[in-house]
């Protein structure tokens, strides 16, 4: 069953995902996070723009979003965003400053 899962998320999410990724010239570990992007500005690299910049503002945009959304109970998943954004102000984009916190919960 795992194995089943595993090839479903990779079909249906993570490959989709990892093709725009390097499709738009995205580098670092910490841009896999795309979603709203037509809510801000910034281009990806590939069309001039710059990676931390769309990040940042993919971050902050999408921060915003969870805790906007009409079921409240989403609002509690902003933790995720608020420790990518600590991320982002601490300048860990290899996410390899150690460890990483996430919601109290030492996550590597």
């Amino acid at each position: 069953m795992q194995s089943a899962q595993d090839s479903i998320f990779a079909a249906e999410t993570w490959d989709p995902a990892q093709q725009w990724f390097d499709e738009n010239g995205f580098t670092l570990p910490l841009s896999m996070l795309w979603f709203l992007r037509q809510r801000f500005r910034e281009v990806p690299p590939a069309k001039g723009g710059g990676e931390k910049v769309f990040i940042t503002d993919y971050t902050y945009v999408r921060n915003d979003w969870l805790f906007g959304h009409p079921n409240r109970a989403i609002h509690n998943s902003t933790y995720r965003t608020r420790c990518y954004l600590s991320q982002i102000n601490s300048e860990n984009w290899h996410l390899d400053t150690l460890p990483i916190v996430m919601n109290g919960v030492r996550v590597v």
